[in-house]
């Protein structure tokens, strides 16, 4: 399987490590930064300015470019017969999510979108036991950082995603409505509550950037019978239940989810197993694409889809 990498920034520099590790034929990396031919000189890969001429050599290729030329490189290398990974979110609106996900399907290609938390063993195991929590009733999920808020987006589509994106890979369900406040202007936000009615249960997501000293990853699921509750940075699993001591699962080892992720992407292009998590991204942008709705408007929002 012949592999490229289209942009190699922060984000892309881990990508390559990966790819240079993993079992493909990792053929270039793309970027108009010329400083990035130090990168792949170190990887051993070819370098290209124009990730055109990159796809024309590859078979898959992992997209790791600012989100507004999302659309542009991955149709481009859909359109010319690749398989794809996006980093998340695909396009900058559901309406291109939604065309990039039909040219996936017209031509039989897998595009894969970047949401690592749904990689976490902890998580995994979490979906296998979930229904031992029983009727669901209150879910809490946080991803707060301490990073700097960046200027083009808010922290809904950069962090935010990523709790939406795991309530609906556990449930496997879709919000009837929800009620979103946020901190500075929507879009740029730098602090968001989302308040989501599922019929049975309500599930809210906290997520914030400039947390000083403050890093919070994780999901409580609370449900009749016993509670959950996941640790995303120290990947482990805690189950409670009232007057017994609570149980923690862990993995062997910590798992690297990145590297998880790409393999699963690779395994997916082999095997012809079309499963693209591209068609979830799109749900997960439409309720973000609500979520800001209700900021700017300060009421609920219905879900009629």
């Amino acid at each position: 399987m012949r592999i490229g990498l289209i942009g190699c920034g922060r984000w892309g520099k881990n990508h390559a490590k990966h790819l240079s590790e993993l079992a493909c034929d990792f053929v270039g990396i793309a970027d108009p930064d010329t400083k990035t031919r130090e990168v792949a000189d170190q990887h051993k890969v070819a370098y290209f300015q124009d990730p055109g001429a990159l796809v024309d050599k590859i078979d898959s290729c992992v997209v790791v470019a600012p989100t507004n030329l999302h659309y542009m490189i991955v149709k481009d290398a859909l359109s010319k017969g690749k398989h794809v990974f996006v980093e998340k979110p695909a396009a900058e609106t559901p309406e291109e999510i939604s065309d990039l996900i039909g040219l996936a399907s017209e031509r039989n290609l897998v595009l894969n979108t970047g949401y690592l938390f749904r990689f976490n063993p902890a998580v995994k195991e979490l979906k296998k036991r979930l229904q031992e929590a029983g009727q669901i009733r209150y879910i809490e999920a946080k991803n707060v950082h301490e990073r700097e808020a960046r200027r083009d987006s808010g922290v809904i589509i950069n962090l935010g995603v990523h709790p939406l994106d795991t309530l609906l890979f556990l449930t496997e369900e879709r919000p009837y409505g929800l009620v979103c406040m946020t901190t500075g202007s929507p879009g740029v936000e730098k602090a968001a509550i989302l308040t989501l009615n599922y019929g049975s249960y309500i599930a809210i997501v906290e997520t914030a950037c400039e947390a000083h000293g403050l890093v919070e990853k994780g999901i409580k699921v609370v449900g009749e019978y016993a509670t959950f509750e996941v640790d995303f940075l120290e990947q482990t699993l805690t189950k409670y239940v009232q007057g017994s001591q609570p149980y923690t699962w862990s993995p062997k080892e910590k798992e690297d989810l990145l590297r998880i992720e790409l393999q699963n992407f690779l395994d997916c292009c082999s095997s012809g197993n079309l499963r693209n998590i591209g068609r979830e991204d799109l749900i997960t942008a439409k309720i973000c694409d609500y979520a800001l709705q209700s900021a700017r408007q300060r009421k609920w929002v219905s879900i009629y889809e």
